[in-house]
């Protein structure tokens, strides 16, 4: 009798970065002018990872 294991694992690594841009304006006009200006920046990295891991065992007998 024979016996044979197959282990295959697969490994998916998954980068997804997201950035973000928000720039505001105001300005206000009396005697004297004032501009502001604001910008914010988000970044967010997400990352994922999957781990498949598949085992197939088989016998055979030979006589």
């Amino acid at each position: 009798m024979h016996t044979t294991t197959t282990t295959t694992t697969t490994t998916t690594t998954t980068t997804t970065t997201t950035t973000t841009t928000t720039t505001t304006t105001s300005s206000a006009t009396t005697t004297t002018t004032t501009t502001t200006t604001t910008t914010t920046t988000t970044t967010t990295t997400t990352t994922t990872t999957t781990t498949t891991t598949t085992t197939t065992t088989s016998f055979s007998q030979n006589q």
